[in-house]
């Protein structure tokens, strides 16, 4: 039996719901402090496996987009249903307490985070269950999966009509990032053999909080390598942001805030037109919440990109040792009955940048005031760059530009 695993765009709404319980004020101290500990933990540990995911992914070459922590939520809500060695490699991989309740309870407290609506932003994310009408899931792994990661639950045809049920399933991921990803699952890979897709659908649209402005924008040139030219359209602005440099990998890095608290997108820009490779490959040594430690004065110059992606993410994930549970030998006995596997994990992602701001199938604002007394520091990103895209320190998006497009 297979059962089919998507990922898409940003990360998955989660609502924990654990039994209410009078206690006395310093006990609800103490589980308040280990809540936020539980919580930090898998910020660290999605954040972590967001690095080690888009370095596996990013080897394909081109432009690059990802959501490494909608993948984790999908794998960890997967775990719940593990045992044996299964288990331990999604515990390994994903850097995951072996306390699945404290899982839970921290996916729990990242996700509700991410979910946001207002005048300024939107970031909204949903999770699915779509089984086999006569497939009977784990009622333990159901209870999970329902209550703690708050997935919806349908019964599809998948054995007699494969590719209706398909069909129903790209709608739902169409619906939910609103008509950004309109072809999740391709013909041919849902078949009769499948009895589950978990699905996760993440939309996110924000604008910039000092918008650049449209009338700057013009042609300039981007070295798509060290000799190689084109001409691109290029925003440019002079603001007060953060701003650091990251001399280990020839690097500099700038923090551009969306017009909503606690989100922003960070651009890491090397300081040679060849020096993308050598700034990928020392991801790992960086603390990504914290690049941009210095507050300046900052003249920016970006192109405008889109770039959509389509992974199929089996090989990648099998390079971080998640290999079992993609065969025979894998051990989902606290799903449902043995004999199920993963056939695969896909991604679609899209995002679009210009002078407004950020749309991804996140945001952050925050007032800033001009001081002429602050440091003056030039980001010239007219060459091969990194960007990421965060809300509360979560890393919802990872991607790189190697050629723009508008």
């Amino acid at each position: 039996m297979q059962l089919h695993a998507f990922a898409c765009a940003l990360a998955a709404l989660v609502a924990f719901a654990a039994p209410g319980k009078a206690t006395p004020a310093p006990a609800v101290a103490a589980s308040a402090d280990r809540e936020q500990q539980v919580q930090d933990e898998v910020v660290a540990a999605a954040n972590a496996f967001s690095v080690r995911l888009y370095q596996a992914v990013a080897a394909e070459g081109g432009n690059v987009v990802i959501s490494p922590v909608s993948a984790a939520v999908l794998l960890a809500l997967t775990r719940h249903g593990a045992r044996g060695v299964t288990e331990q490699q999604l515990t390994h991989a994903l850097q995951l307490s072996p306390d699945l309740q404290a899982t839970a309870a921290g996916y729990k407290a990242l996700l509700d985070t991410l979910q946001h609506s207002s005048g300024k932003a939107t970031l909204r994310s949903a999770n699915m269950l779509f089984a086999e009408r006569n497939f009977r899931l784990q009622d333990g792994f159901r209870r999970v999966a329902t209550g703690s990661y708050k997935a919806g639950a349908g019964e599809l045809d998948f054995r007699s009509n494969p590719e209706g049920s398909r069909a129903v399933i790209n709608r739902w991921t169409e619906q939910y990032t609103e008509g950004r990803i309109k072809e999740l699952f391709e013909p041919g890979i849902i078949t009769e053999e499948t009895v589950l897709v978990l699905a996760n659908a993440i939309y996110f649209k924000a604008g910039w909080f000092k918008p650049f402005q449209t009338e700057d924008t013009r042609l300039q040139p981007f070295y798509v390598s060290d000799t190689s030219l084109i001409n691109v359209p290029t925003m440019f602005g002079m603001f007060q942001m953060y701003y650091g440099e990251i001399p280990a990998l020839d690097a500099k890095a700038v923090k551009l805030e969306y017009n909503e608290d606690n989100m922003d997108m960070t651009i890491l820009v090397p300081n040679t037109p060849s020096g993308l490779s050598r700034l990928e490959a020392g991801l790992g040594q960086l603390n990504l919440a914290d690049l941009t430690p210095e507050y300046a004065e900052v003249h920016l110059s970006i192109p405008k990109f889109k770039i959509e992606s389509n992974h199929r993410l089996k090989g990648k994930l099998e390079q971080l040792g998640i290999v079992d549970v993609f065969t025979l030998a894998a051990d989902l006995s606290n799903m449902a009955d043995p004999g199920l596997y993963v056939s695969d994990i896909v991604q679609k992602t899209f995002i679009g940048v210009d002078e407004n701001g950020t749309e991804a199938a996140v945001a952050t604002g925050q007032n800033f005031f001009l001081r002429t007394s602050f440091a003056r520091r030039y980001v010239k990103a007219d060459r091969p760059f990194l960007f990421l895209i965060h809300r509360k320190n979560v890393t919802l998006f990872m991607g790189r530009v190697v050629q723009p497009g508008s």
